[in-house]
């Protein structure tokens, strides 16, 4: 069966939110040089997700599983979550003192906590989608890809280093495995969807979604942050217990905070920043390819998730 030689590893289901009026994204380079063009030439690879049988011919179910199973039901989720459906309001008092730490880094704090309904059924397809952002994008693959090439003299008896295909396609199988650790971890994750409450928006980068992935260091094996539109992100932070899944909580970030999460998706960069709107070139070329700061830390007690700032540690 033919299929699809462009594999989109940012599916056009969510780069359609960063066009323009004029139906296009704006791609910006780490000098501050720019371009624009289509979803559709924007985000993929040829041949990025075919595996090889062992005569040579080119197997394409992992793309048409990835549009089928993945995409098509997330495409719902996200027209689900972007309606903020379901708001529900509860007193919160909280102490001064955290709480003028959570807007010193850019978190509207109000009096009152906020949540969102996010059933199962969207929650699971949220879940896949996060994990298939992760696993799929190119520089992921290829993380695996040189690990076999450098290990394949261990693997199935054979020399596999000058057999591209070969490699390729038990990195795409591993890729899969992997794809059910992260799904099986977010699905059990405490969700929080980040609105934007400023004139400036969210960026992506050409990284995809790369998650911090401290596997051996406690209860807490990665945290994942995700822009989903321009308007909205999602993080996940894996948690002993959380009290609820069939709901989301709800943050919102003001000018500050949106360049706080930005210069996530910027400093993962490798070559390309992406906008809706026109790009703010300075603060891409300032911040392109250098991680932010990691002045935030966290740990469980008891169950209950404490967040430490460590002021010195951050900067602009």
């Amino acid at each position: 069966m033919s299929g699809p030689k462009r594999h989109h590893w940012w599916p056009q289901l969510q780069s359609r939110h960063w066009t323009n009026s004029n139906g296009t994204i704006h791609a910006v380079r780490s000098d501050g040089t720019s371009f624009t063009s289509s979803p559709a030439n924007i985000g993929l690879e040829g041949d990025l997700y075919t595996r090889y049988d062992l005569t040579g011919s080119k197997d394409l179910t992992i793309e048409r599983w990835f549009s089928v199973e993945i995409e098509a039901p997330f495409a719902k989720t996200l027209d689900y979550v972007s309606t903020i459906p379901s708001l529900s309001r509860k007193p919160f008092k909280g102490d001064p003192e955290k709480r003028r730490t959570t807007e010193h880094v850019g978190f509207i704090v109000r009096d009152y906590t906020e949540t969102i309904a996010l059933p199962q059924e969207h929650r699971s397809s949220l879940s896949r989608y996060i994990a298939a952002l992760i696993v799929r994008n190119p520089r992921y693959l290829k993380r695996i890809q040189d690990y076999h090439s450098m290990s394949g003299t261990n693997l199935l008896g054979g020399d596999l280093i000058s057999n591209g295909n070969l490699v390729k396609t038990i990195a795409l199988d591993n890729m899969l495995r992997t794809f059910d650790l992260y799904c099986q971890v977010i699905l059990r994750s405490e969700i929080f969807f980040i609105k934007r409450e400023s004139p400036n928006e969210f960026l992506f980068s050409d990284a995809g979604v790369s998650p911090e992935e401290p596997w051996d260091a406690g209860p807490v094996p990665f945290d994942v942050y995700a822009p989903l539109t321009p308007d909205l992100a999602v993080a996940a932070l894996p948690a002993p217990r959380i009290s609820s899944t069939n709901r989301a909580i709800l943050a919102r970030v003001n000018s500050r905070g949106v360049a706080r999460f930005n210069r996530i998706a910027v400093g993962q960069a490798e070559r390309f920043v992406f906008s809706r709107t026109t790009p703010p070139i300075d603060f891409i070329k300032k911040h392109f390819g250098l991680p932010p700061p990691k002045s935030f830390g966290h740990r469980f007690v008891d169950g209950r998730m404490e967040i430490q700032f460590d002021r010195d540690r951050d900067r602009e």
